[in-house]
């Protein structure tokens, strides 16, 4: 019994040991604390940890993945909640975990994985976020408030060189009460709400646009002193000018249009105004005719409605009176037919108005007359910036009409252009729209943009060009793409003035160099890496020129 009874304690003994190396290990002394970096860049928590001790981590973040190393080697244990609470990670140092709830973190310290083994050397103990992304490594010029975190975490790209007024623009898109220039108006509800729904109005200066928005929600749309701040044919001071001849013209009633209601014109038209649009014509006979030939894609089967006006104007060109010169083309249908103004006086100005009926969204063509300034896509901003990894392209239309997509355009030379990209368009809108695009091909020096937008018939238009300096100032490896990359990678290196030679490397977390190229240039060379041997994860570029000096970038291989 005895015998056996020791045989049954050395099985015991032997269980109890397995249970240590099974779960991990537990240090009884604390030193050494941190928060958990939120970048890329790597923090010690102690330079003098010994492998009998733990270090406190607070603000991990659930679902981050972080990787832990000790100078001296050995082993690591990772406790989640308290310093023996459960283990979420155990292995050789360096150590890759992730966090499985927010909050404080134990990272244990032994020789070994296998005796939890100490010793009563100290080492460096460092935590690095291994999915952070780029971070921001510079501080926003406004508060770190709700907003300024939204806008980093929407648009990473604000911050990865310098706060700009893109970023500006977002956070004041955030927080519109944050406007940078006082409006000529009262800071009324209007004020209050033009700025709401088009933060960009404040970014600089209160303009035109941003005016005419006052007056439509102050009631002055196309009358009064107000009218000198719209455009486009939506309203009657700037309509579209039809010239009679052979051909025909287009538009639509579409919510492009608003209810545009001048002097006493909702009085003497046919019918309600919904999404009225204006067309100025000169007489040339006491007779004129607007043969409506199709009206076609109604929403409704409601179709649309004409009118012709003889008008006046007040001091600052607003439309002021109207007296009606033809019959009302009203079928209530999308039967076609024809608006003949009679009486009129050879040589003077004439109104041919156009709206929905009941505001029915409906596109028509009229015969014999052609017409310009007819509403398009209103692009009221183009702009762009350089980044170290990327060119950012915004653009802003305050209106579209059938506008189907953009074509974003690229060129070196700013002479000859290649599509690089397709951004659907809204097709018809009376709103601002925000729209962006990412090159993340561009190489280093000048690259000229502009952007072609295509209606849905086909027609196109060229935006203005702008231009993104992208010349190196620095040396190494000045530019990277895609990143994150999938298949392959392209490098730019750029050699310093009289080192034409030096050695370009991939790198693994744990400082394995997966593949390495030896490179003899006198410019910048551009470099293609497969990628399709390496497995997904964080990677380095190292470049190394011949006198020692050493480059570093991360990327990352989805």
């Amino acid at each position: 019994m005895k015998q056996l009874l020791q045989i049954t304690g050395f099985v015991l003994t032997l269980t109890a040991f397995g249970i240590t190396g099974n779960a991990q290990c537990t240090n009884p002394w604390s030193w050494g604390s941190a928060a958990a970096p939120t970048g890329t860049s790597t923090t010690t928590i102690s330079t003098c940890t010994y492998q009998e001790e733990y270090n406190t981590v607070s603000n991990v973040v659930a679902g981050t993945t972080y990787e832990s190393t000790y100078s001296l080697g050995g082993c690591i244990t990772v406790h989640s909640g308290s310093p023996g609470g459960p283990v979420v990670a155990f292995g050789s140092t360096p150590l890759t975990w992730t966090a499985t709830v927010s909050g404080t973190y134990y990272i244990h310290y032994n020789t070994s994985c296998i005796t939890c083994g100490t010793a009563t050397s100290c080492g460096t103990s460092t935590i690095a976020c291994t999915s952070c992304g780029a971070g921001c490594p510079v501080v926003a010029p406004v508060p770190n408030d709700a907003c300024y975190q939204q806008v980093i975490t929407n648009d990473t790209y604000c911050c990865n060189t310098a706060w700009d007024a893109i970023c500006q623009g977002d956070y004041d898109a955030c927080n519109a009460a944050a406007c940078t220039a006082p409006a000529p108006v009262p800071n009324d509800a209007c004020y209050q709400q033009v700025i709401t729904n088009d933060s960009y109005c404040c970014n600089n200066t209160w303009d035109a646009i941003c005016q005419s928005d006052y007056d439509l929600c102050n009631g002055s749309g196309g009358g009064g002193a107000g009218c000198t701040g719209q455009t486009t044919n939506d309203y009657c001071n700037d309509a579209a000018l039809l010239t009679q001849g052979s051909g025909t013209w287009s538009s639509t009633t579409s919510s492009t249009y608003t209810a545009d209601l001048p002097g006493n014109i909702n009085s003497v038209f046919c019918g309600s105004i919904e999404n009225n649009s204006w067309y100025m014509f000169t007489a040339q006979s006491t007779t004129e005719t607007f043969p409506i030939s199709s009206v076609f894609n109604c929403t409704s089967g409601w179709g649309i409605q004409a009118q012709v006006y003889s008008f006046t104007t007040d001091v600052n060109g607003c439309c002021t009176g109207f007296t009606a010169v033809s019959n009302c083309y009203n079928p209530a249908n999308t039967t076609t037919g024809t608006v003949t103004a009679t009486g009129l006086t050879i040589g003077n100005t004439y109104m041919l108005m156009i709206d929905g009926n009941a505001g029915d969204d409906c596109d028509f063509t009229v015969s014999n007359w052609t017409a310009t300034g007819i509403l398009p896509v209103e692009l009221v901003d183009f702009n762009g910036i350089a980044l170290p990894d990327e060119n950012i392209l915004k653009w802003t239309t305050k209106s579209e009409l059938d506008n189907d997509h953009f074509n974003v355009m690229r060129s070196y030379d700013g002479v000859n252009y290649e599509v690089i990209g397709v951004v659907e368009g809204a097709g018809n809108s009376s709103a601002a729209l925000h729209y962006n695009f990412s090159d993340r091909t561009v190489k280093t020096g000048k690259v000229y943009y502009r952007l072609e937008q295509v209606d849905i018939s086909g027609k196109s238009e060229l935006s203005e060009t702008i231009v993104l300096d992208r010349e190196a100032d620095t040396y190494g490896v000045v530019g990277f793409w895609p990143n994150p990359a999938k298949e392959r990678l392209l490098v730019e290196v750029n050699p310093m003035i009289g080192v034409s030679s030096g050695k370009l490397e991939i790198v693994d977390v744990h400082g394995a160099i997966l593949e390495s190229r030896i490179i003899d240039f006198e410019q910048f060379k551009l470099l293609e890496f497969d990628l399709n041997s390496i497995e997904s994860g964080l990677y380095f570029l190292r470049y190394t020129d011949k006198r020692g000096g050493v480059t570093v970038k991360k990327f990352i291989k989805s």
